[in-house]
């Protein structure tokens, strides 16, 4: 089992590194994460959840193939779907989409690992009662018994080996998370203030034209409106230069992520290949003792010991 940091870590970092990347038909692409998708099957309009959708492919008829993340696929026509990125929500018509690649794709997958194989045969004990002699029967118990060591010394070592990664990696994990968070709340109130300006200079607009208006209509009025218009905001809030930071802090996230996956990948590989090795070295000892060859208990342990720290195979 994998420490709990690295299931609090990979969380963490997900939301900030992960991102859906929408291809559009001229060219372009649009990264964010896609909330929701309207497709249309049939007389009816169906609404999908963004987080369900695994991938999305879109022929030039705007025909779409949608697969959820459960494995289902469905069929119809993009109407449209809604992403949400850096800069806010946008809504696209089906006709500009191309494809999506999902964020549990963008970042490169370790390769699958092989489950160790930690079981002895059942007919293991059928092949013990050809043993001759009580020094064969002892040795076979003995040799069990030492598979048996090793066998839980593997989870040891994994667990060891687990916790390692954990010290070497927590606290860049939490630097990479922590400086996310104060970036991304940087901008965040930046672009709340953008927002509070523009509508200022809206309802400005507004109240100028109206009084403009109003002063147009009124012929006999002495009175003009000579007020200046009101100007468009200019933003100097380095808003911009803030989103590449936070760019910048992701793309490092997704690095970190690929990382430590691949470590506890490798932890993964090596506790299946020190299991497949005193499989072999118990059913070989086993073979040598029910042979009549002489194995010392000393010379039996050696072999498991070899193989626990992955020496070549005698």
């Amino acid at each position: 089992m994998r420490p709990q940091f690295l299931v609090t870590a990979l969380l963490l970092i997900a939301p900030l590194a992960d991102a859906d990347i929408l291809r559009l038909r001229d060219g372009g692409q649009l990264q964010g994460d896609l909330e929701e998708v309207v497709l249309k099957t049939g007389g009816s309009h169906k609404i999908i959840d963004g987080e369900s959708i695994a991938s999305l492919t879109v022929t030039g008829d705007a025909n779409a193939k949608v697969v959820l993340k459960k494995g289902d696929s469905l069929f119809g026509t993009l109407a449209s779907l809604r992403v949400r990125t850096r800069a806010g929500t946008r809504t696209l018509s089906g006709s500009d989409v191309k494809s999506l690649a999902a964020s549990d794709d963008i970042v490169p997958k370790a390769p699958p690992v092989k489950k160790p194989d930690s079981v002895i045969s059942d007919d293991d004990d059928k092949e013990d009662s050809k043993a001759t002699t009580e020094e064969q029967k002892k040795l076979l118990a003995l040799n069990k018994s030492v598979w048996e060591e090793s066998h839980g010394e593997i989870g040891t070592i994994k667990d060891d080996d687990e916790k390692a990664v954990k010290k070497e990696y927590q606290s860049k994990v939490d630097k990479v998370v922590d400086a996310a968070k104060k970036v991304n709340s940087t901008i965040q109130s930046k672009i709340r203030e953008r927002e509070r300006r523009e509508r200022e200079y809206r309802a400005e607009l507004r109240e100028y034209n109206r009084q403009r208006s109003r002063d147009r209509n009124n012929k006999n009025s002495n009175y003009r409106y000579n007020r200046r218009a009101p100007q468009k905001p200019r933003h100097n809030d380095g808003l911009e230069k803030d989103q590449r930071e936070l760019a910048g802090i992701r793309s490092a996230g997704i690095k970190l992520k690929r990382i430590i996956g691949d470590k506890m990948s490798d932890i993964e590989r090596a506790a299946s290949d020190r299991e497949d090795r005193i499989k072999y070295v118990y059913y070989d000892n086993k073979k040598k003792i029910l042979a009549g060859e002489e194995l010392s208990e000393k010379a039996m342990r050696e072999r498991f010991k070899n193989a626990m720290t992955l020496k070549e195979r005698d």
